[in-house]
């Protein structure tokens, strides 16, 4: 009776320790500091409560739910993080930042970087040591899904495609600076924590955009449309938040700590720059190739609705470019044939404000055409509550 307890008592233990993906103590030695070790398969971590030294078996640092993560791997995703760890799927994603004493580092992030990563050079790159960690997301102080941040480095680019209705002429644009995006498109989630506070402010100002350009607020916040196909009273926080007017998105983005992009920045960061092995001007933020299926975004071939955002492979740390929901610009809509805003010669930081009140939508969404998707296609869109968004933050 005695041995069969035994045996008993080392299959629990065994059985647990496989549960919660412990690793031997000796397996890794994580230093001071170190609340737990996690392994699962070939991956390893050492999860510390604060900023820390990563072994050199485990180099590559994540900020998980707050807390310092050492990994043996970079390519690692949201999901995977998650899930190894032993958190909720929804858990937040940061920028670790450089080991103490070592100066700038690049920033793991999910696959293709990942919230933090900075995305303006050819191949993900490495922030400059004046970019400083990403800025703050007053929609992400609790841990929330869709948080986090991704760098682009300014620079230069030609905007437009001649094969696209209110796209040509190919216009040359220069970004004079560097700025933070979203990495994820606005969720349910964060949105709620601006709604359901004890206010949902409109900006005080005008907002401010680079060049010294000024959008005057104008509008209302009103809450989100509320009916199927809208997502804010669905319930599921890490859906992209939808049926959100131009006006509450850009009081949004300002109660964040943001703005919301020009479509040149938006343009930029979806096929203007070199990133991950692609050339500037492709079509789609994956290359040149057309959707075949769903895999890559959720567009009308699903006919399922949006999806969770970071469901698909991100360009540079940045997902959902393509589908889920159509994500509204700073822009006033004028086709770039109509003159105006566009043409006659470089443009540095442009911002249209002229023209109509209807404002310039990108991306395209789960309900519409591969056509719409392309990163260089053009939109148009009332104020209305309609459309998705992110935001961005010039430091």
């Amino acid at each position: 009776m005695r041995v069969l307890r035994v045996r008993l008592a080392v299959r629990s233990l065994t059985l647990v320790a496989l549960l919660v993906g412990c690793t031997e103590p000796d397996v890794v030695d994580c230093g001071a500091g170190t609340e737990r070790t996690v392994s699962v398969s070939d991956r390893h971590y050492c999860v510390h409560d604060t900023s820390a030294a990563c072994p050199a078996r485990l180099p590559h640092r994540y900020r998980v739910d707050g807390q310092l993560v050492c990994a043996s791997l970079s390519d690692l995703g949201r999901a995977t993080l998650c899930a190894d760890l032993g958190l909720a799927a929804g858990c937040a994603i940061g920028d670790a930042g450089p080991p103490p004493d070592a100066g700038p580092s690049p920033r793991d992030g999910g696959r293709d970087g990942g919230p933090g990563v900075d995305g303006g050079g050819p191949d993900g790159g490495r922030p400059p040591p004046d970019a400083g960690p990403p800025p703050t997301q007053a929609s992400c102080e609790m841990a929330t899904a869709g948080c986090g941040s991704v760098r682009v480095e300014g620079g230069s680019f030609e905007m437009g495609d001649p094969a696209l209705d209110a796209s040509d002429p190919v216009q040359d644009v220069a970004l004079s600076s560097g700025f933070w995006i979203d990495a994820y498109e606005v969720t349910v989630g964060r949105f709620a924590r601006f709604w359901d506070g004890a206010e949902h402010p409109a900006p005080s100002g005008p907002v401010g955009y680079p060049g010294g350009r000024e959008l005057a607020f104008d509008g209302p916040v009103d809450a989100p449309g509320g009916t199927p196909p809208c997502n804010w009273q669905a319930g599921d926080g890490e859906q992209p938040i939808n049926c959100v007017s131009f006006w509450t998105a850009l009081a949004f983005c300002v109660w964040d700590g943001g703005r919301l992009p020009t479509e040149a920045e938006w343009e930029y960061v979806a096929r203007g720059r070199a990133v991950g092995g692609l050339e500037p001007g492709r079509r789609y933020p994956w290359g040149d190739e057309a959707p075949p299926d769903c895999d890559r975004a959720a567009w009308v071939c699903g006919g399922t609705g949006t999806r969770a955002v970071g469901s698909f492979e991100a360009s540079a740390g940045v997902y959902d470019l393509a589908g889920n929901v159509a994500e509204w610009t700073a822009d006033r809509f004028v086709r770039f044939d109509d003159g105006g805003c566009w043409g006659g010669g470089p443009l540095t930081d442009p911002l249209c404000l002229e023209g109509a009140e209807e404002r310039t939508v990108r991306g395209g969404s789960y309900g519409d055409e591969a056509l719409d998707l392309r990163s260089a296609r053009r939109i148009t869109g009332g104020v209305g509550p309609r459309n998705g968004f992110r935001c961005v933050r010039s430091r």
